[in-house]
């Protein structure tokens, strides 16, 4: 891992090497998961679009590995290599300055260091970019709880049964209820035209006067 002094010294002396006017050099971190897909970006921070000619990314697993190439673009070809092969991609817009990668189904192996070098036609500007990738174990699944089809089957049944027996009773016990409010309302109306039909005779018994009886005794 550079610290920043030794990256401003880095730059110097590649520029004095290279005879190179800029360079921009930045060292973000990034995690995945193993088998998840990183998205490594390296886009050259002008506002003014410019004809990249070439498009350089290697791959260094330590600070004392050797570098190995990842991928590279050059006349209009995008050409992945290495172990990287069948799993790296160009997704950025070259004629936006654009030389992103994608790096799909993630190993343990693939942690490391990405550098991306992007070279501008006619000028020696030289844009250079470091990704520190992190890779972690995957994520552990949760299960999810699962039922038998024959069991929920057996359930649902009991319920269709259970449900179809209170109906019954039910019904049973409403038809009793019905019954008898039938009988007492028959009761009722037989009691009342009995009545109707045969009115009570009232009989008044003549009164006998005290006196009458007084003298009788």
């Amino acid at each position: 891992m550079f610290y920043p002094l030794e990256l401003k010294l880095l730059s110097m002396l590649l520029g004095c090497v290279w005879g190179l006017d800029d360079m921009v050099v930045s060292s973000p971190e990034m995690m995945a998961h193993v088998g998840d897909s990183a998205l490594l970006g390296c886009i050259l921070p002008s506002a003014v679009k410019k004809q990249v000619t070439k498009v350089n990314w290697m791959f260094s697993a330590g600070e004392y590995a050797e570098e190995e190439f990842v991928l590279y673009y050059y006349a209009n070809l995008s050409v992945p290599v290495g172990n990287f092969k069948d799993r790296v991609h160009l997704v950025g817009k070259i004629s936006d300055n654009d030389g992103s990668i994608l790096l799909q189904d993630l190993r343990e192996a693939d942690q490391g260091v990405y550098t991306c070098e992007i070279q501008i036609h006619k000028e020696s500007l030289v844009f250079k970019k470091t990704t520190m990738l992190k890779v972690v174990p995957a994520k552990p699944t949760t299960m999810k709880p699962t039922f038998r089809t024959d069991v929920l089957s057996n359930y649902q049944q009991v319920i269709i049964v259970g449900i179809v027996c209170f109906t019954i009773l039910l019904l049973a016990v409403l038809g009793v209820t019905m019954r008898r409010r039938q009988r007492s309302h028959r009761s009722e109306n037989h009691l009342e035209n009995t009545s109707k039909a045969n009115p009570e005779v009232q009989v008044s018994r003549p009164s006998i006067p005290l006196a009458a009886l007084s003298s009788e005794l």
